[in-house]
């Protein structure tokens, strides 16, 4: 697991985490739904087309609800 000096995810570091860890586990030709809470970093246009190209399709939580899901 990778951080930054100021222990904050990143877009940086949150593309990395997908194609790293999620990418490879994934089976190829199969959707995939990931579920994430509505951070800034989770919604950039790198991250929606590395998501669409991946096939993996994003589920947004709404704000407030992380902590009861």
């Amino acid at each position: 697991m990778e951080f930054n000096p100021i222990a904050y995810n990143n877009e940086k570091l949150f593309l990395k985490w997908l194609n790293e860890e999620v990418i490879p586990c994934k089976k190829p030709h199969r959707e995939f739904l990931l579920v994430m809470d509505v951070a800034s970093f989770h919604k950039t246009n790198d991250v929606n087309t590395l998501l669409s190209k991946s096939r993996i399709l994003p589920a947004m939580i709404p704000p407030g609800y992380t902590s009861l899901l």
